[in-house]
């Protein structure tokens, strides 16, 4: 397994149902976590995503998503725009 803080991940998705999007949560995965059991790890890490003109957004690792790895990321702010999806996030605390 890989060393949780400074973990790169991917963000994939908001977190969404049939008629709604909810933009302060999304979805990411990271390297080295494939299951369910080992993104359980990650539970209760602060993740970062930067922009590149330098805007920070920060949030909390709520729970995991599925069985191949995926956690919920709750945001402390109104969201990630539209363009950061697939781009990346990573572990701070």
């Amino acid at each position: 397994m890989t060393n949780i803080i400074n973990a790169t991940g991917i963000i994939t998705s908001y977190r969404r149902s049939k008629y709604r999007i909810h933009p302060r949560q999304i979805l990411c995965k990271f390297d080295g976590f494939d299951s369910h059991k080992t993104a359980s790890a990650l539970i209760g890490h602060e993740v970062e995503w930067r922009s590149e003109t330098g805007r920070s957004i920060r949030g909390v690792i709520t729970r995991t998503h599925g069985k191949n790895g995926v956690v919920r990321v709750q945001l402390n702010q109104k969201g990630v725009p539209g363009q950061a999806i697939g781009s990346d996030v990573r572990i701070t605390k």
